[in-house]
């Protein structure tokens, strides 16, 4: 009985929303990667000047991205769930336990960071979210004060 729910835990829980976050994410790097190209070729007055090259770096750029995002999913769920499924001592009250769970827990706030180490432009979001609370500016002005580079470089 232990393990039918324990499976419909995985399931659930760690499975699905694997299998959600790689496809959401290679739909959303097929797309960056399409308008990454359209941009390219009309910054370069539809010519290809060495267009290849740097469509294929900033691919490589997109992918570690996307890629540091799925691998921080995993690694912080796949100890809870190998634990769940091998060892039949571990308990609730276990410190392993507890930082298995810690860890799921710490997942929740991992993508902001990442977002933030790798994209200037979420950082000057977060910035100017914060500053224009403080200084009673409406949250309108957000989006006429990013350049367009900064949501260019998204990709």
């Amino acid at each position: 009985m232990k393990y039918s729910w324990l499976i419909v835990d995985i399931v659930v829980s760690f499975i699905t929303p694997c299998s959600v976050i790689l496809v959401t994410y290679f739909i959303i790097f097929k797309v960056a990667r399409r308008q990454a190209k359209a941009v390219k070729a009309v910054r370069n007055g539809a010519t290809n000047n060495h267009g290849p090259q740097s469509s294929s770096s900033s691919e490589t750029k997109a992918a570690k991205k996307l890629g540091t995002v799925i691998f921080v999913f995993i690694a912080c769920w796949i100890p809870f769930y190998l634990a769940s499924l091998t060892l039949e001592n571990v308990t609730s009250a276990s410190i392993i336990w507890t930082v298995f769970v810690w860890l799921l827990q710490i997942n929740s706030s991992m993508n902001p960071l990442i977002y933030a180490i790798f994209y200037s432009w979420f950082r000057t979001s977060c910035k100017f979210i914060v500053t224009s609370h403080q200084l009673g500016l409406p949250l309108e002005s957000l989006t006429t004060s990013l350049p367009v580079s900064a949501i260019v470089d998204f990709y």
